[in-house]
């Protein structure tokens, strides 16, 4: 499956959180529209989990497109490795100490060298990080030799807010809402937060239109229209 495929699976997960509320309202007789009372606000935790779910489908994505393009960058003759992902690949191949020559030959001995560097920069280094936040995001994708991927989006994205800056702006905005859920539990001064099931309708498919665009620059196919 490709990174995209599972980008599409995890998707679509978040989707059905959304139709998950809307099916528990109905099933409540609460209609698909208007204020719920507090007796039924938690059914917004459907509408909460589905933007956690967009954001983390998000931060697949980037951990996959990674894990599947750097052992092609390395195979390519020359190898192209760019300034970031050297410093990533040093923080497996670094040889400071002793075990980290005995490391260093037995990624040399090996027969798939390049297989056991990626197996590492995924266990010891990629594992621990988080692609979500929009630098964060940016500087995977300098790993894969791009300047600045949310640029190439903008450049593939007609209409209003879909300049550099917004997207910039629009993402962080939504990982700060993922984080507060999934670490504050949403509340503020002890009180939830608002929600809504269009706010993260929303989220799902500016998400999915980031990662459309990123997929076709990063794959070689037209990106120009809105899979939405």
């Amino acid at each position: 499956m490709s990174p995209y495929q599972q980008f599409t699976v995890n998707r679509n997960v978040a989707e059905k959180y959304v139709e998950m509320y809307v099916e528990l309202r109905n099933l409540k007789g609460l209609g698909q529209r208007g204020a719920l009372s507090n007796d039924n606000k938690y059914l917004l935790w459907c509408v909460r989990a589905a933007i956690v779910s967009a954001i983390g489908a998000l931060d697949h994505y980037v951990h996959q497109v990674l894990l599947d393009r750097i052992p092609k960058l390395f195979k390519s003759n020359p190898p192209q490795i760019s300034q970031e992902l050297l410093e990533q690949v040093q923080k497996v191949v670094a040889v400071k100490t002793q075990s980290d020559m005995a490391k260093f030959f037995g990624y040399l001995a090996s027969q798939n060298g390049i297989e056991a560097v990626c197996t590492s920069l995924r266990d010891e280094v990629f594992l621990y990080q988080s692609f979500q936040a929009p630098e964060k995001v940016v500087k995977a994708f300098k790993c894969l030799g791009y300047p600045d991927i949310l640029q190439t989006v903008a450049d593939s994205w007609q209409g209003p807010n879909t300049q550099r800056a917004d997207l910039a702006r629009r993402l962080e905005s939504y990982v700060k809402r993922r984080n507060q859920i999934a670490h504050e539990g949403d509340l503020h001064s002890g009180v939830p937060r608002e929600i809504t099931p269009d706010y993260a309708r929303k989220c799902i498919s500016f998400v999915w239109n980031l990662v459309y665009r990123m997929d076709g620059s990063v794959y070689g196919w037209n990106q120009q229209t809105q899979p939405i």
